[in-house]
């Protein structure tokens, strides 16, 4: 081979060396820029890597993740919402965990890192140790993310993969850190915080069709106390029979849509809002109500506008929201 090809070669490759060392806790964002200019799928996966990590002393992590949905009007865009997450020494030499895009950090505790172990270990991470397979020129939420946990053995995992914003695992580091940043008082990255101003709930059981709803009375109602004003308002239906069997209105209590915001919020609802990032998340079916009518419906206004309309008749589904209905209907039972 001739020097000078020799010689081209050998910068080409010291130039890839220090993008790729560079790119801080990017996980080698530069060198995903490089490579999309191919196209193609590439497939450089490392077969022998390991599929088993003894440590569990995380020293170590970086992981850029694009989350899809809804972040408020601070944020509009169809390319997603990008999340640079990593854990390394400050210049004080303390870990220190970081995102970078918004640019907060707080000090690394044990709470943070076994939480990101215990992650791991719920969606079997480690099994993709080595991999290195990505689509090149897919829009921005698709594409390449690198993942790379360091352990005080060590040991290394890491895997570069399209990124997937429907990804269980990544709604969970989101989750992870955005709820251990916002404990210790930083909300950067945090959904929009809104206040539920109105709720209406639908729950069909085996007997009766119950709806609880907001119910605005402006002419004298002799139906109402006090005659008009802003109720809730509950109906019971008996299905076989074909007719009501209850109807009741009670006025709001004043701090009723505070104490609804917490039960909405300690349930976290996310994941059944079509236009939330986390929508979906560790739900087995995706797609809300299956066809037909509805066995539960909730709907839900905001202090801002926005609006959550959730059909449900999946039975799996209805077990996974009935913790957030009997948490709803023990507190209306507390009214009156």
């Amino acid at each position: 081979m001739k020097k000078g090809t020799v010689a081209t070669i050998a910068r080409v490759l010291t130039c890839v060396m220090l993008i790729t060392c560079f790119t801080g806790c990017g996980g080698g964002t530069e060198e995903v820029k490089i490579r999309r200019e191919k196209g193609g799928t590439i497939d450089n996966s490392d077969k022998k890597a390991p599929k088993k990590i003894e440590s569990k002393d995380i020293t170590g992590f970086s992981c850029t993740i694009i989350l899809g949905g809804d972040w408020g009007e601070e944020y509009l865009s169809t390319d997603g919402k990008e999340f640079n997450f990593c854990i390394k020494k400050n210049p004080a030499g303390d870990l220190t965990a970081y995102e970078e895009e918004s640019g907060i950090e707080y000090p690394a505790d044990d709470e943070l890192l076994k939480g990101l172990q215990d992650l791991i270990d719920e969606y079997g991470l480690v099994y993709m140790n080595g991999t290195d397979k990505v689509t090149q020129a897919l829009p921005p939420p698709y594409g390449e993310i690198t993942f790379i946990a360091d352990y005080a053995s060590g040991e290394k995992l890491r895997f570069s993969v399209n990124n997937s914003p429907e990804a269980d695992w990544e709604m969970a580091i989101y989750i992870l850190f955005s709820d251990w940043f916002s404990k210790n008082g930083i909300k950067d990255i945090n959904t929009p915080e809104r206040k539920v101003t109105r709720i209406d709930v639908t729950y069909k059981d085996t007997v009766n069709l119950i709806n609880y709803r907001y119910f605005e009375i402006i002419d004298k109602d002799e139906e109402a106390p006090d005659g008009k004003g802003v109720f809730l308002a509950k109906y019971v239906y008996d299905v076989a029979a074909e007719k009501s069997i209850e109807k009741e209105h009670v006025r709001y209590p004043e701090d009723f849509f505070d104490n609804v915001t917490k039960i909405i919020n300690d349930f976290d609802i996310r994941p059944w809002d079509r236009t939330s990032p986390l929508y979906g998340f560790n739900r087995t079916n995706r797609s809300m109500a299956k066809g037909g009518e509805e066995d539960i419906h909730i709907y839900i206004e905001f202090d801002d506008g926005y609006t959550i309309s959730i059909n449900i008749n999946d039975d799996e589904d209805k077990k996974l929201i009935k913790p957030l209905l009997n948490d709803l209907f023990a507190y209306y039972d507390t009214i009156g």
